[in-house]
């Protein structure tokens, strides 16, 4: 979508927000983030499908220094996703649909998981699926959000729901430029430590094959 109409439907929607929710008492900040939300959302609009790298740096609050993973990740809508480490170890799972399995070792012998007893995994794909889908009403019905910085976009979120809360403190995002998708997620946990995972050579809409998945 061209950059002058997002301009438009952007400012058309705080007008909107603004004389409505100065009737339902919604705040400025409100208002404010619901903005960067559709405006990042209709710059994610013709996303069908991703391909990038990334580098994983963890830190655990009694081993400060771990070495950093390296990696690849797929995705193609709505709702499959390939994410591969490849170096120091070998290791990956793939979401597709309501299916998830996962693999260690090069052997790549794969065992089905349950995503709910996968924190990370599970926070590591809802934010995939989120943000390349502009979804950002499944985000808002999981998560408190508040803008960290408007140029460049990043988002923190704090889960609602009691389960995440146990493991997680918050998750920051932080968005490309041109506002397509994601180049940073920083999951806090509760026990003081942190993933970072940032991505580089994004492609947008590579066509991928389905086998990958």
């Amino acid at each position: 979508m061209p950059k002058h109409r997002i301009i438009f439907l952007t400012i058309l929607f705080v007008f909107t927000a603004w004389i409505s929710g100065d009737e339902q008492g919604v705040s400025a900040d409100e208002v404010k983030t619901e903005a960067i939300l559709l405006r990042i959302k209709q710059a994610s609009s013709n996303i069908e499908s991703l391909e990038g790298d990334f580098v994983q740096k963890k830190k655990l609050e009694i081993l400060k220094d771990m070495p950093d993973s390296y990696g690849k990740l797929y995705y193609m809508s709505p709702g499959r996703l390939r994410w591969e480490i490849t170096a120091p170890v070998i290791m990956g799972f793939i979401i597709n649909g309501e299916h998830g399995k996962k693999w260690r070792g090069k052997d790549g012998r794969s065992m089905k998981f349950d995503l709910s007893r996968e924190p990370l995994i599970a926070a590591i794909s809802n934010q995939v699926f989120s943000w390349a889908r502009g979804d950002y009403e499944r985000l808002k019905a999981g998560y408190d959000i508040s803008i960290l910085s408007e140029e460049p976009v990043e988002i923190r979120l704090r889960p609602i729901s009691p389960v995440e809360q146990k493991y997680i403190e918050s998750i920051d995002l932080a968005f490309s430029e041109e506002e397509s998708h994601v180049t940073k997620i920083e999951i806090n946990d509760k026990k003081g430590g942190s993933t970072q995972i940032s991505f580089s050579n994004m492609k947008i809409n590579p066509g991928l094959s389905e086998e990958i998945f």
